[in-house]
């Protein structure tokens, strides 16, 4: 995600996916949080009844100050 002034864009992947044209002010502030979540089938199999612990991976993450 880029915070512009002017705009706010998401990429994904290196592709342009969505951008609200209307940015963030002079004194917006953003804090980094890198979370899972999960749901119980309703956008992906459910894990099974004998899953105990889950973990993931962020394999790359860039954060860029303007």
């Amino acid at each position: 995600v880029e915070f512009g002034r002017r705009s706010v864009v998401w990429w994904l992947n290196g592709t342009r996916v969505f951008s609200d044209g209307r940015g963030v002010g002079r004194n917006w502030r953003a804090y980094l949080i890198v979370n899972l979540s999960v749901c119980a089938g309703r956008y992906h199999p459910a894990p099974g009844p004998e899953q105990t612990e889950m973990s993931y991976e962020v394999a790359e993450l860039r954060v860029y100050r303007g």
